[in-house]
């Protein structure tokens, strides 16, 4: 495992891109930590609406942060999607590099090759997990109106909700990567999914079916934000406030993960590289 980790690492040292996104990806996350709860108390100062005027306090209150801060960052087109470009320019470039044969021709097993990019994804989960896990105690600390242990850990599934998901969403785009070998092509079929997705779940698939589409499925997880102030102005929203994740969704995502590996073993074992 030590060994497959140092042979990742050696290849994304010299990748630009690879830092380039990352370093986007990292900023963005700290400007939304600053950006956002200025945002919120401006426009509170700037309405007449008192329940406004509690926007960012109620936002980033604990334990509502959690999961108001995880469906941010979950988004379809969110930041999470500057992770997945880290993944697929990462593939793409041993296919045009020639570093998977390469590393064939020096004695690695093919099975070694897919483990090799599934731990860079167990990182890149683990980094922005933490990365939200930091965002949300600033947040949370600064703006909370009680710092009861079990306020701030409460609604913490949803930090195990958001890994899942992120988890499956870069194994999605390395299958891309995979089967594309083109960065700018698997980049924008990653951005055209969702469409194609919206597409299939209101001209072909029955609504009942839909939901289980590979990205649906991925949102289906952290569905919506849940802070106090919809609770308070009792609004009508289009969608139904989610109070808890429900762990049973985890299923389809399973499945999913045994397809996408499942095609990424089989063209591992099987193709010329």
């Amino acid at each position: 495992m030590i060994r497959l980790f140092k042979i990742e690492y050696r290849k994304i040292l010299g990748y630009k891109a690879f830092w380039i996104f990352l370093g986007i990806y990292f900023l963005s996350l700290v400007l939304s930590c600053w950006a956002i709860p200025e945002l919120t108390d401006e426009i509170g100062k700037a309405s007449n609406n008192n329940e406004l005027k509690l926007l960012k306090y109620l936002m980033f209150n604990f334990p509502d942060i959690w999961q108001n801060i995880s469906f941010a960052l979950s988004l379809r087109y969110g930041v999470k999607v500057l992770l997945a470009m880290i993944v697929i320019v990462n593939i793409c470039n041993e296919f045009s590099y020639k570093t998977l044969r390469q590393n064939i021709v020096c004695g690695m097993e093919r099975v070694e090759i897919l483990k090799g990019k599934i731990i860079l994804i167990v990182l890149l989960t683990l980094v922005s997990t933490l990365m939200l896990i930091a965002s949300g105690l600033y947040l949370g600390l600064s703006n909370s109106s009680t710092l009861e242990f079990s306020k701030i850990i409460g609604k913490s599934s949803f930090l195990v909700a958001y890994m899942i998901e992120i988890f499956t969403f870069l194994s999605f785009a390395l299958l891309l990567g995979f089967l594309i070998r083109k960065a700018g092509f698997a980049i924008i079929a990653l951005f055209f999914t969702p469409i194609l997705e919206v597409i299939l779940k209101y001209k072909v698939f029955p609504e009942s079916w839909s939901s289980y589409l590979p990205i649906e499925a991925m949102n289906k997880l952290i569905t919506s934000p849940n802070t106090s102030l919809i609770e308070i102005s009792n609004s009508d929203i289009p969608f139904e406030l989610q109070k808890q994740v429900d762990f049973t969704a985890v299923l389809p995502i399973i499945g999913y993960l045994a397809i996408f590996y499942g095609i990424m073993w089989f063209m591992v074992r099987k193709q010329d590289y």
